[in-house]
């Protein structure tokens, strides 16, 4: 819906372990190392070292599924540190963990926020 402004910087990702995944119906939450956090509530897409691919819709609505049908990629993400983070303006970021697999949050709603992102008390909203 808001996209991502051309002045965002995202790249205090980089180097962040992500320590834990909190699963609601219609949410989810990815908490890092040092307090940074990302609440997901819009498409997600995970490609896996190997070069599989896929997308969950995460949200509450026709064509929407909630995000416990499948968490194991999700899982395979624990512990592991963002090598990289790519971000366009259209909204999709993309965080490469160490291993190589991706994950990558989409801005597809129309409606509501789709993703956010909080750091040292700073909160960006997609």
């Amino acid at each position: 819906m808001y996209g991502i402004k051309a002045t965002t910087d995202l790249s205090f990702l980089k180097g962040k372990t992500l320590c834990q995944v909190c699963f609601g119906p219609y949410d989810l939450q990815l908490n890092f190392a040092e307090g940074t956090r990302i609440s997901v509530e819009s498409t997600v897409g995970y490609g896996a070292a190997d070069g599989t691919y896929a997308k969950r819709v995460i949200g509450k609505g026709p064509g929407m599924s909630e995000v416990l049908e499948d968490t194991g990629f999700l899982l395979r993400l624990l512990m592991k540190e963002v090598a990289d983070v790519h971000w366009t303006a259209e909204g999709t970021m993309t965080l490469t963990f160490t291993g190589g697999s991706r994950l990558q949050l989409y801005d597809d709603s129309q409606q509501f926020e789709s993703y956010n992102v909080g750091n040292a008390g700073q909160l960006i909203v997609v």
